[in-house]
């Protein structure tokens, strides 16, 4: 047997994966890269005894071998990454890259109005506080003016409550992050959670012209099922206002995105498809709109005790159905898609260059538990001075595996054992983002989505990097 250098393996987030569509090939994907490779099923047997073992989730170290380099699989394989030399130190590769991605840039979450116009039935803010006083303005002002000129990139979104109460506070404070990343020629990219009511026309053109490019909007199901559980404050409806909006986003030629977020109950859940069908002739085809199906759950909201929610063990298998409905209706899969990509399943919370800052200087790591202590990190101070409790902070964003199961596991470049820092706060443990059937399944759906073979292919949307197998 050759030296190190000469023996490969195949690559520890490298994942063998039998394809569900009666071929007998298998998809090869890998975590760190983000790619998938189809694997024809005579190839496959006769890569066997080097891709067999990598069907395990966790698994030791692969045993090393000498790659035949007359074999044209084996070699693409090579080439892309899936199969990797001996001698390299791929974890050590991973965190390289996950510290690389700590020191690019800063990604901060505003609160600008903290109520809300809307009060939903699963909502867990208290609405506390209302809109981001002048102090935290000018303090907000002195952090960038601050931090700006040493950053490749600035990542700002909104939230809330409901930021579009203070549009205010948004048009004045991405004037200046605008101005600040133009004379610094640092990257600006802007995104903000809104319920969707008061994305007129008016308000649209104001936030394309603040350099807001990603939206996300809550839809929950059909006309009926939403307004039951998404009410004013005053308990009117809220659909139509909304879904509205969304078409009139559609027929502008503006360069944006929309995720379309369906909180599904299992009352709501069979409503979905009455959604999916008034959406499709409009939203589906246009690929600057896609879904993002979440089941509810209880979040820390006064109606907890009272709600019927998905069961946890079956929330994605839930989940992936209605991808699978939205797919034959013509919308695109690209929140699997994202998911499997490196960081694709690493929550911002967990990720250090992250921060929430609160109307009244408050700052967070997670916008879930704005009253839970453990989130409640620091403050900012005026002069644009981050006050942080460093210990807090590195519960979320330093999370330890008791039992080292991220260590062996092939999906950690997605993942980063960081895919809940709340949940592994309170566990002691990161949890597992995906079943092992349920991480199956993603990878099979999006092959298929890739092939084009469940639905007709949208006009300019987004694709998987997939690589071919290699013809004979």
């Amino acid at each position: 047997m050759g030296t190190n250098c000469d023996l490969s393996v195949v690559s520890s987030f490298t994942r063998s994966i039998p394809c569900r569509d009666g071929s007998n090939d298998w998809l090869i994907h890998n975590s760190f890269m983000g790619a998938l490779f189809r694997v024809p099923a005579h190839d496959f047997e006769r890569l066997r005894p080097i891709l067999e073992p990598a069907r395990a989730k966790n698994r030791p170290c692969a045993e090393p071998f000498v790659l035949d380099e007359t074999d044209p699989v084996a070699v693409a394989l090579r080439r892309q990454g899936f199969i990797v030399g001996a001698h390299i130190d791929e974890r050590a590769r991973a965190l390289k890259l996950i510290e690389a991605e700590r020191d690019y840039g800063r990604h901060y979450i505003f609160l600008p109005h903290e109520d809300c116009n809307f009060r939903c039935t699963y909502c867990y803010e208290k609405f506390l506080r209302g809109k981001m006083t002048p102090e935290i303005v000018d303090a907000v002002k002195d952090l960038a003016a601050r931090e700006i000129p040493d950053l490749p990139l600035l990542n700002v979104g909104w939230f809330g409550g409901e930021p579009c109460l203070a549009l205010d506070v948004i048009g004045t404070l991405s004037e200046h992050f605008l101005t600040l990343c133009a004379a610094h020629d640092t990257k600006y990219r802007a995104s903000i959670t809104t319920n969707g009511y008061f994305l007129s026309k008016e308000t649209v053109d104001d936030l394309l012209r603040w350099g807001i490019g990603h939206f996300q909007v809550t839809v929950d199901g059909s006309e009926e099922a939403h307004d039951t559980v998404r009410k004013l404050r005053g308990g009117q409806a809220t659909y139509r206002r909304i879904f509205d909006n969304l078409l009139k986003m559609a027929e502008r030629d503006d360069a944006f995105s929309v995720a379309v977020r369906v909180n599904f109950n299992p009352l709501t859940i069979s409503t979905i498809e009455d959604f999916l069908d008034e959406a499709q002739e409009k939203l589906a085809p246009d690929q600057r709109f896609f879904l993002d199906f979440h089941a509810v759950g209880r979040w820390g909201g006064p109606n907890d005790a009272h709600m019927d929610v998905v069961q946890e063990q079956t929330a994605m298998q839930a989940k992936l159905g209605l991808i699978a409905q939205a797919r034959c209706k013509g919308f695109s899969a690209a929140s699997l898609v994202d998911a499997l990509k490196p960081h694709g399943a690493a929550c911002y919370a967990g990720k250090p260059q992250s921060l929430v800052i609160g109307s009244d200087g408050q700052l967070y790591k997670c916008t879930v538990a704005f009253e839970d202590p453990r989130n409640q990190i620091g403050h900012l101070r005026a002069g644009g001075v981050l006050e942080i409790d460093e210990q807090k902070f590195k519960a979320w964003t330093e999370p330890v595996s008791v039992s080292g199961k991220c260590g062996s596991c092939s999906f950690a470049a997605a993942c980063q054992s960081r895919a809940c820092p709340l949940a592994t706060i309170e566990a002691s443990e990161p949890p597992c983002p995906f079943e092992p059937e349920d991480f199956e399944t993603m990878v099979n759906f999006v092959a298929g989505a890739h092939r084009g073979n469940d639905t007709p292919q949208r006009k300019g949307g987004r694709r998987y990097e997939t690589v071919a197998p290699v013809a004979h």
